[in-house]
């Protein structure tokens, strides 16, 4: 009889544990002024894969406020929206009480306590206020040289916001080493910086913890450097192909000169258009010397990017699979944002990367001579 009774109560153990969800349990209780009784709080969270905000929940809001729960393995920014107000609000959730209060109305400062990630990440977000507060004075000027067209004036405000851009990676980078216990930093790498630069953010990766390593953010965030140290400044330039506007295979290898450059725009993108005009010149130029460019398209509609290589008149080959940002060549190559150049040499090696404008013509004069 006590066998049994033994043997009975390790299978209700045994199940109770099987019914338990998995994870560690989490409430987030969220009381904030100017939102209406009977509003929906929407509540998204990260897919485990993709990384992608993924709706989770939706409560109404009540006069006491609202609970979200629900159980979390790890630290992972979760995002609630509102269904009569602009904006979200970003709160790291992991186990335990997470209180969000303040106003909807300034939704800039609510206050969010109970978790140690978020008070690494309140801190960042932090110490990025004054690049913020430059960015958007450098807007403001940016709109008033577009107003009064000013070419020369955009130019060197590209300039700036470019310098701007490596403040804004270098600090994040920079947070991240000396923050090897939170998954926050990779989090904010991989937001942040698009065009990842292996020598610069590997060392911050390598102070990073296990833990954190194993983070969904730190794997991604190691096969981002994987295939930044592929397509590194002197590594051999992944081999790719894809059909032209013919509807013919076209290589890089078949494409090589002396230099060449690997070209990552689309019809869609204002910045590549407007780059375009620069690209030209230069072929025209530097082709007979020795210059090739293959342009690579993340376009999903071949009529529009056939339209835009008539409308800019860009006479070197083209190439594309029409699947955006999801295609092939863009994943093997870690392209986040385009415009993005790579310039190989008649081996295949990349010599340069991430150059437009001035700088990419400085180079090109440098290799093939004015």
């Amino acid at each position: 009889m006590i066998k049994r009774l033994a043997l009975l109560t390790g299978a209700i153990a045994f199940l109770l544990a099987c019914n338990k969800p998995a994870g560690k349990t989490f409430q987030l209780k969220v009381q904030l002024e100017g939102l209406s009784e009977g509003e929906k709080v929407y509540l998204y969270k990260p897919d485990t894969a993709t990384l992608e905000p993924q709706p989770v929940d939706s409560l109404v809001y009540a006069a006491g406020g609202l609970v979200f729960e629900g159980t979390v393995d790890r630290p992972l920014p979760f995002y609630l929206l509102f269904e009569k107000h602009k904006g979200g609000v970003e709160v790291f959730v992991e186990e335990g009480t997470i209180d969000v209060t303040g106003n909807i109305s300034d939704i800039a400062a609510v206050n969010v306590q109970g978790s140690a990630a978020h008070d690494t990440y309140k801190e960042a977000i932090n110490g990025l206020k004054e690049i913020d507060k430059k960015e958007r004075a450098l807007y403001q000027r940016y709109v008033a040289a577009q107003q009064e067209n000013n070419a020369g004036q955009l130019a060197v405000l590209d300039e700036e916001y470019e310098l701007l851009v490596k403040e804004r990676e270098d600090f994040v980078i920079d947070f991240t080493g000396s923050h090897p216990a939170s998954p926050v930093g990779p989090y904010l790498i991989n937001a942040v910086v698009y065009d990842l630069d292996y020598k610069r953010v590997q060392p911050a990766f390598e102070k990073l913890n296990a833990e954190v390593k194993s983070h969904p953010f730190g794997k991604k965030l190691a096969d981002r450097l994987a295939i930044a140290k592929n397509t590194s400044i002197g590594s051999p330039a992944p081999a790719f192909s894809g059909k032209n506007p013919e509807g013919e295979t076209v290589s890089l290898e078949s494409s090589l000169g002396k230099i060449t450059l690997i070209d990552f725009w689309a019809s869609w993108c204002a910045p590549c258009r407007k780059e375009n005009p620069n690209v030209v010149k230069l072929y025209n130029e530097f082709q007979p010397l020795g210059l090739e460019i293959i342009g690579v398209s993340l376009d999903d509609n071949a009529e529009a990017w056939k339209q835009a290589i008539r409308d800019d008149q860009l006479e070197w080959k083209h190439l594309t699979d029409l699947q955006g940002f999801q295609s092939a060549i863009a994943r093997e190559y870690g392209i986040m944002a385009i415009p993005q150049t790579y310039l190989v040499d008649e081996n295949g090696v990349i010599i340069a990367k991430g150059l437009r404008g001035k700088a990419l013509r400085e180079k090109v004069e440098e290799l093939l001579g004015s």
